[in-house]
């Protein structure tokens, strides 16, 4: 089991890492007036990286106060560039 609970931690760190790259990719997009592709950015961080970390932080059956809090502040963050670029719901 430690090897997989290892692996599990690498895996919910690189997800924090890719979600940090997408939002900086938002900024730019969003400076560079590309707002299809701050969009999609955005979707990607919404529906998919958000969810995988969600779901490996169950499978290790532990969530720190920290994950939690780094996860209710990417979902404060894509609101808050949903509202700039008028995205309505998901």
């Amino acid at each position: 089991m430690a090897k997989r609970e290892k692996r599990l931690k690498k895996g919910v760190e690189s997800i924090k890492k890719e979600i940090k790259e997408h939002f900086e990719k938002i900024e730019d997009d969003i400076l560079n007036e590309d707002e299809d592709l701050a969009k999609y950015h955005i979707r990607e961080v919404n529906l998919s990286l958000i969810n995988a970390l969600l779901k490996k932080l169950s499978q290790l059956g532990e969530s720190s106060k920290e994950d939690q809090e780094f996860i209710d502040k990417s979902k404060n963050k894509l609101e808050e560039y949903k509202k700039r670029l008028g995205i309505a719901g998901n």
